[in-house]
C-alpha cells in the first residue's frame, strides 16, 4: 500500500487515488471510501485532532478480493495520519508505540494489526505484538487468477463461519 495525507483546508476529509507513475490508479467503492475515512476520523477523535485530510492511496494488488488489502490500507492510514497528526501543531504531542498504533489499526481492519511487526507479527486475545519465529526467510506467491469484488465480506464471512455446517 501506498499512501500520502495531507492537511487541507475545509469542513471533510476525502480520499483520492495516488498516481504512482507506470501503476494504474487504484479505485475505491463508495462504501469503502466512506470506511476508510471513518477510520480516520476515529484515529483523530481518539488523538484531538481537529482538522481534515485529503488521502490518497493505491495499492500494488486488487482490492476488495481477499488478498487483505484492507489490511495494509488500515495499517498504511494508521501509520501515516499517526504521523502527521503526531508532527502538526493542531493536536497534542503523541508518542505512541507500535503496539499502541496496531491496536487502534485493528478497530478499522482486525489483520492490520500484524502489519506493524517485522518479519513476525502474532494477533492473539492478548492484542498484536512482533514475535520471533526461527524462519528468517520465506518465500509467498499469490497468482491473481481474478480480481473481480468477493461477493462476501471478510467481516461477513467471519460472523458466518461459526454457523456454518462446512
Amino acid at each position: 500500500t501506498f499512501i500520502e495525507i495531507e492537511p487541507i483546508q475545509g469542513s471533510s476529509d476525502r480520499w483520492e487515488p495516488l498516481a504512482i507513475s507506470g501503476r494504474e490508479n487504484v479505485q475505491i467503492s463508495k462504501s469503502g471510501q466512506e470506511r476508510f475515512l471513518k477510520h480516520l476520523d476515529f484515529l483523530k477523535k481518539s488523538w484531538s485532532y481537529t482538522g481534515f485530510f485529503v488521502v490518497r492511496s493505491n495499492n500494488n494488488f486488487p482490492s476488495d478480493c481477499g488478498l487483505a488489502s484492507s489490511a495494509s490500507s488500515f495499517a498504511a492510514l494508521t501509520h501515516c495520519a499517526y504521523l502527521a497528526i503526531r508532527d502538526s501543531d493542531k493536536a497534542k504531542k503523541l508518542d505512541l508505540t507500535s503496539e499502541n498504533l496496531a491496536d487502534l489499526s485493528r478497530q478499522g481492519s482486525g489483520s492490520s494489526c500484524r502489519s506493524f511487526f517485522s518479519p513476525w507479527g502474532l494477533w492473539d486475545d492478548k492484542g498484536a505484538r512482533e514475535i520471533d519465529l526461527p524462519f528468517k526467510k520465506l518465500h509467498h506467491q499469490v497468482i491473481v487468477v481474478n480480481d473481480k469484488i468477493k461477493q462476501v465480506s471478510s467481516s461477513e464471512a467471519h460472523k458466518r463461519i461459526s454457523s456454518s455446517l462446512l
